[in-house]
């Protein structure tokens, strides 16, 4: 049996992809697995680096905020930019410890890619 190699995707020189939805460990199932693997970025490595040291973890959402949130995210039309992925997460977080965990992240690469 063969298998198929898969093609990396184009990353553009000195950036890595983001999970805004972080860590892998705590994000692996279920409706947060969907969630962690929807909203992926392209930032700066020195900013994904700094953004780790500096900001704390997402909280992972129960089995039924998860899927609240990912019946909402499949009701978009169209693919989301950074701040507004940050910006709509925030809006629909389904609890307060998530909303500020999604508000420091914005402030942080707010900070540092605007800037």
């Amino acid at each position: 049996m063969s298998k198929k190699r898969k093609r990396k995707r184009y990353r553009p020189h000195g950036c890595d992809k983001h999970h805004l939805l972080f860590y892998r460990s705590e994000w692996s199932k279920g409706y947060n697995l969907l969630l962690r693997r929807a909203f992926i970025y392209e930032i700066p490595i020195t900013v994904h680096q700094a953004l780790h040291s500096s900001v704390g973890k997402v909280p992972p959402l129960d089995e039924q905020e998860g899927k609240m949130l990912w019946e909402l995210y499949k009701q978009l039309d169209h693919e989301l930019s950074l701040f507004e992925a940050l910006d709509w997460l925030q809006l629909n977080a389904p609890n307060a410890e998530f909303a500020i965990a999604i508000m420091a992240q914005r402030g942080f690469l707010k900070n540092n890619l605007e800037g």
